[in-house]
């Protein structure tokens, strides 16, 4: 009966309430988070091969883009510390667009990676693989709608 009990009560009670641990109960603070966010491909190369980090995100618009100003800015809204802290080991962020001082990064990527957007305009995300001898394209698709990024 105490084996039973004690099963219903890990179902009703918080984790922390089981294993004895003081754990305060609080509601997520959003923390901003620019670590991992370059805004050149070079640099945020740089930094993957440095950190030994497996992925690089580049977000490409052929235009200026108020949303990837505001990426570049105030990074990605942590609201799972825990998740941004894995990703930070994960991934790097590039965001490349074109800025008032021009658009070198822009051409520059592009001439590096022809083909991976179209000259349409719009916003792509674009996913490597990076090791220390090669980095190689996962994956690029046009994004429609970054409201949930930021």
């Amino acid at each position: 009966m105490r084996i039973l009990l004690t099963l219903f009560l890990c179902l009703l009670l918080p984790c922390q309430s089981i294993f004895g641990k003081d754990a305060s109960i609080s509601t997520a603070i959003a923390v901003e988070n620019t670590d991992n966010i370059f805004e050149s491909f070079e640099e945020a190369l740089a930094h993957v091969k440095d950190c030994d980090i497996p992925i690089l995100m580049v977000l490409l618009s052929l235009s200026p883009s108020p949303v990837l100003d505001e990426v570049v800015k105030n990074g990605f809204i942590e609201e799972d510390p825990l998740f941004f802290q894995s990703l930070k080991d994960f991934a790097a962020f590039a965001v490349l667009r074109p800025t008032e001082t021009g658009d070198a990064c822009v051409t520059s990527f592009l001439q590096t990676f022809p083909g991976v957007c179209d000259e349409q305009g719009g916003i792509y995300l674009i996913t490597f693989l990076c090791s220390e001898d090669e980095v190689c394209i996962l994956n690029a698709s046009p994004i429609s709608d970054l409201s949930n990024l930021y």
